[in-house]
């Protein structure tokens, strides 16, 4: 069954609009291509053997940005949705780039708008990454690597990848559900906010939105349309900070499992020298010098492995520091605004300094009196 059919008004050359049934159609035939993309890439058979990125992977595949192994129009329709939202999340990136310089508020609203715009640009350069070869590879070592420990016989290896994973997996359900629950009060807000106002009858001119972004219409015309806008670039906005910064998390916590497993190694060597001696029919002494340079080779990969991930990810880390440091600087900025802006009354200042020479010819009486 071929995906895309359509009749004669798709042919080249042919200028007639294509017919509603034909649209109707090949959207059909994209979703009936939904539930195969599911078995090859997050079905119970395909995660059997995915123990610590399990959670990760179904968090990125959502947003296309897992690097899957499909093929044919699989393949296609997966990137199609891929980069038509990171297409759609650019296009509003820039909308709300355009409210930088066409707004006409204060120093605060100014800042604000490029603080949220420098955080799309940030977002964008992320999702690059994560698309990126070297963390292609990291994640196909991280799978092997797994295979490995879960089909050997070492049940102390297990145990320490196993609770890892377990310990990842909780404290990244903690983070999805801790962020899912601001993001959802954030939509939220604008919306209570208009029926707040309109149920006082206070007069707004102006109905309130998630963010400020510029529309090529009337938003308070079409608020509805504006709101759909924004909630669609807030979902993915929220995904690529959130969905993203699990998918990191999950990786430092591989590697902190490696660690333990090989600091295990180090602490009980005798053994695993005396296995390695039995095993290869090799000397005690000839094993010990093998296993350990076997452990120094472990050691140094995982050095390599920490530095390429380093490397890959200490640029927007460093942008994204400057950037919530910017952030935190407006909000104390905000927050202080209203305290250099309390007027003092003139009248309470004249009555003190009315005072004061009283106050000095009190004093230097009292010390006249005690010479």
């Amino acid at each position: 069954m071929r995906l895309w059919r359509v009749s004669k008004s798709f042919q080249p050359g042919s200028y007639k609009s294509p017919k509603p049934a034909d649209v109707i159609e090949y959207v059909l035939r994209c979703f009936a291509y939904v539930p195969t993309i599911y078995t090859q890439l997050i079905s119970p058979q395909k995660m059997k053997n995915q123990v610590h990125m399990k959670f990760a992977k179904i968090l990125m595949a959502i947003l296309g940005i897992w690097p899957v192994k499909l093929s044919g129009y699989n393949l296609k329709l997966y990137n199609a949705y891929f980069y038509t939202s990171f297409a759609y999340y650019i296009v509003y990136a820039i909308s709300q780039a355009a409210m930088v310089f066409i707004s006409d508020g204060n120093f605060v609203q100014v800042a604000s708008n490029l603080g949220v715009t420098i955080v799309y640009v940030i977002n964008i350069y992320k999702i690059l990454i994560c698309r990126s070869q070297p963390i292609k590879k990291i994640l196909l070592e991280i799978e092997i690597r797994e295979t490995l420990i879960l089909e050997g016989n070492d049940m102390k290896f297990k145990e320490i990848y196993q609770g890892h994973a377990k310990t990842a997996f909780k404290s990244l359900l903690f983070y999805i559900s801790l962020g899912t629950v601001g993001v959802s009060l954030y939509f939220i807000t604008p919306i209570v906010k208009n029926l707040v106002e309109d149920g006082q009858n206070l007069e707004n001119n102006h109905k309130s939105l998630i963010l400020s972004s510029w529309f090529p219409f009337d938003s308070d015309e079409h608020y509805l349309a504006a709101y759909l806008i924004q909630c669609v670039a807030g979902f993915y906005g929220y995904a690529y900070i959130v969905y993203v910064g699990a998918f990191f998390s999950c990786i430092l916590r591989f590697i902190v499992g490696q660690i333990q497993i090989l600091q295990h190694v180090f602490r009980n060597i005798n053994h695993y020298i005396d296995k390695y001696s039995r095993e290869n029919s090799v000397a005690n002494r000839r094993s010990q010098v093998i296993f350990t340079k076997l452990c120094i080779r472990e050691h140094q990969y995982l050095i390599d492995f920490v530095q390429r991930f380093d490397k890959s990810i200490k640029t927007f880390m460093l942008l994204e520091f400057i950037v919530s440091s910017f952030q935190l600087s407006l909000v104390v900025y905000q927050i202080l605004q209203p305290i250099r802006g309390v007027k003092r009354d003139p009248t309470a200042c004249a009555r003190k300094k009315a005072r004061l020479p009283a106050r000095r010819r009190f004093k230097e009486a009292s010390d006249a009196r005690s010479v």
